[in-house]
């Protein structure tokens, strides 16, 4: 609406009408109204891209609790204990980046269409304004 809004404020100011101004300003709002789309989506695409990075940390991390574990003085017992729960943290950590970064990265391409189907209506309906008021000014 705003685009189109663009072009009809150039079309009431009562002045000569230049279709390559009429043009311009829908471009230009088009664009804009397209990059707060594109902004709307863009955390889920960094929540895919960061997500697995902090499980890859947990795992560094539940790998070293195992490790800091195995150190001399400690019965065999505990030493496997210590080794499986360290494990055990590094698995879970992988796992929960895994599922979140997959999860945004799904939602990020269902909107991800969504807007692309958005911005191409866009271009459509604001060339069919176009045209329409190129053909008014003609016909006058």
């Amino acid at each position: 609406a705003k685009v189109i809004g663009s072009a009809l404020s150039l079309c009431a100011d009562g002045q000569p009408l230049d279709m390559s101004l009429v043009r311009e300003a829908m471009e230009e709002e088009g664009n804009y109204q397209a990059g707060v789309l594109w902004q709307r989506i863009q955390y889920l695409m960094d929540i895919a891209v960061i997500s697995p990075m902090v499980g890859l940390l947990g795992t560094v991390w539940g790998m070293m609790v195992s490790f800091s574990g195995l150190e001399a003085g400690v019965n065999f017992a505990n030493k496997a204990a210590t080794l499986a729960s360290g494990v055990s943290q590094a698995m879970f950590t992988t796992f929960g980046g895994l599922i979140v970064g997959i999860v945004a990265m799904v939602f990020y391409a269902l909107f991800r269409g969504k807007v692309n189907r958005l911005v191409n209506q866009l271009e459509t309906s604001c060339g069919a304004v176009v045209r329409s008021l190129a053909f008014k000014l003609q016909a006058r």
